[in-house]
């Protein structure tokens, strides 16, 4: 599967540049909290209520990902759910973060969300770049400006990377650990990250350049639980392990668990959702697959700067891969063999045990963009910026079953 993005835009503006505000003094009795920094160029114009983020905040967050740099931002959130998650949708004061498409996301002002769909699945793309190459977050929230259509309805979300100031390398290594224990699955998921690269900056010329890398991987926990469907029929295997969640029985006993949803209709009794892992009809057989990810992520910044005239070209390639390859699954037989799938029986009621299955996702994308800003009349600037987002790979597979997976994988 090839899909591609692509952004044109054009603009003629007074040259002016446009900065965050700058809280006034306050009276010595008056507390005024400024979110951000006070004096840092905005790269979004025209704007709204901004906030601007740099390296101050930065220093306050441990970001095991770009977006981890912006999670502190006021009326803002991004819905991750582990380290390296690839579906984490922005979150404004009037955009859900199923909505993704109405948050609008750029890299040096150039498109970076995916407006293929508007849902969790379409995500911007965060990992093109890597958290230690980000020198400025600018969060606008919108809507504010016809020139960024609907979708910046939401708001705009831009980050702006580091250009070199002389000729320099960075290098930074990363490791952390997640203890999680939820029903009967009890483990240590482990990730690490490494990112390096180095800037050229001409001495007495207009030129620069900037190459970074960064290597990714993490384990996370499982999102997901499958229960047993009763059946009925001939026994099954006779199997150990199932779990009963006593919060949902607690929840069910008081009328407040999924199992005890408000009628339809006054006087109509109360409706229950079949199959609700955990309840005391379906208890929990296995959980889903933690998310194996891994991520590599490589790009180039060349920039040129006579003083008058300036120019960027940017290029990044991300690879992303996500394998679910070892659903823990709770059941055991009589020999102490695990059970996934199939007919089981337990205490003399008999189940189908379905939906442990193993999968794995592999995506190669890319990022090309040019910029160009030059006067072209007193007091007149004209910008054009040309951008390209192509998916080169993305493929999918999913096992038909437990032991196809766990026989041949995804």
């Amino acid at each position: 599967m090839k899909t591609s993005l692509s952004a044109l835009s054009l603009a003629l503006c007074l040259a002016s540049p446009a900065f965050a505000e700058e809280a006034a003094e306050a009276p010595s009795d008056n507390n005024i909290l400024v979110v951000g920094q006070k004096d840092a160029p905005v790269e979004i114009a025209p704007r709204g209520l901004t906030v601007s983020l740099g390296a101050e905040q930065f220093a306050a967050v441990n970001a095991f990902n770009t977006e981890d740099l912006i999670k502190y931002a006021p009326n803002f959130f991004v819905r991750k759910r582990y380290a390296g998650d690839s579906n984490g949708v922005p979150g404004f004061r009037g955009t859900h973060s199923s909505q993704s498409a109405r948050t609008l996301v750029m890299v040096d002002g150039f498109v970076v969300s995916n407006f293929l769909g508007n849902s969790f699945g379409f995500a911007p793309k965060w990992g093109v770049v890597g958290p230690g190459e980000v020198e400025q977050f600018d969060i606008v929230y919108g809507p504010y400006s016809s020139r960024y259509l609907g979708n910046s309805m939401g708001g705009i979300v831009n980050v702006t990377t580091r250009d070199p100031k002389e000729t320099e390398a960075f290098a930074t290594v990363q490791g952390f650990v997640q203890p999680y224990g939820q029903f009967a699955t009890k483990h240590d998921y482990y990730g690490y990250a490494a990112e390096g690269g180095f800037g050229w900056k001409q001495k007495y010329g207009p030129f620069s350049l900037r190459v970074t890398g960064r290597f990714f991987r993490n384990e996370g926990q499982p999102m997901m639980w499958y229960g047993l469907v009763p059946i009925t029929g001939a026994a099954g295997t006779a199997v150990t392990g199932a779990v009963v969640d006593p919060k949902q029985v607690e929840a069910i006993a008081a009328g407040t668990g999924l199992a005890n949803l408000p009628p339809t209709l006054p006087g109509q009794p109360a409706q229950a959702v079949p199959a609700v892992p955990g309840s005391p009809t379906n208890p929990i057989f296995a959980a889903q697959s933690p998310a194996r990810i891994t991520q590599a992520q490589t790009k180039l910044k060349l920039g040129y700067d006579d003083g008058t005239v300036t120019g960027q070209f940017l290029f990044a390639y991300w690879h992303n891969e996500d394998r679910q390859t070892a659903p823990d699954c709770y059941l055991r037989d009589a020999a102490g063999d695990t059970v996934c799938e199939g007919r089981v029986t337990i205490g003399g009621q008999t189940y189908t045990a379905a939906g442990a299955v193993f999968s794995k996702t592999l995506r190669d994308e890319f990022l090309a963009g040019l910029k160009l800003t030059a006067p072209i009349a007193e007091n007149t600037t004209a910008r054009i910026a040309v951008s390209t987002y192509q998916i080169a790979r993305s493929e999918g597979f999913t096992s038909n079953g437990y032991v196809t997976g766990r026989d041949n994988g995804a």
